[in-house]
This record gives C-alpha cells, sequence and structure tokens, in this order.
C-alpha cells in the first residue's frame, strides 16, 4: 500500500494544497471557500420561519433566491436591487423590501 504510485501522488496533492492554503490572505476566503464547499454563497436564511428560499449572501450584502435552499439541483439567484434592510419574507416563495415585491 505504501509503494502505491496512486496514495503518493494523493498525499503530494494534499501536501502541496495544505501549502498553498496557509498562504491565503483573508481576502481570498470567498475563493477558497467556494472549492472547498460551494454553498458559501449563502450565509443563513433570512427568516427560517416563513421560507427555506430567500437567502442573506456569504457577507450578507445581499439576498438571494434558491428554491426550497437546494442550490444544488435548483440552483440560486441573486435578487438585483433588493434592499438588505428591509427585505422581509412573506411567504415561502413571497417577499418584499421598501422597494419591490418578490415571487
Amino acid at each position: 500500500f505504501l509503494f502505491n504510485g496512486k496514495f503518493w501522488l494523493s498525499a503530494v496533492f494534499i501536501a502541496v494544497l495544505l501549502g498553498f492554503a496557509s498562504q491565503l490572505r483573508a481576502d481570498d476566503r470567498p475563493w477558497l471557500s467556494y472549492l472547498i464547499n460551494p454553498s458559501f454563497w449563502f450565509s443563513g436564511a433570512v427568516d427560517e420561519d416563513k421560507s427555506d428560499s430567500y437567502y442573506y449572501s456569504y457577507d450578507k450584502q445581499q439576498i438571494r433566491y434558491s428554491p426550497m435552499g437546494n442550490w444544488f439541483e435548483l440552483g440560486n439567484t441573486l435578487i438585483e436591487g433588493a434592499d438588505v434592510e428591509t427585505f422581509e419574507v412573506l411567504a415561502r416563495d413571497f417577499a418584499k423590501d421598501k422597494n419591490n415585491i418578490y415571487y
């Protein structure tokens, strides 16, 4: 097992990846997080009791829509122009802010 070429190739790859990751700065987080876990787009549900479809972006500066929270199969969409401060979830697929209604 220890002399298996695939094992050593994997070990070298992991060592290089860990060395690379240790050199990243904090502002490289989104890029690194996407490699590790594509769900980094979300920071949490806007109102988990009312909907599993509206989420804060990872930096809580934007709102993203992912039907039923299933970003893997159904994807997610940035809600352009949504006002994060006044965004309110009304029901599973309905929300509003001071300027618009979203459905």
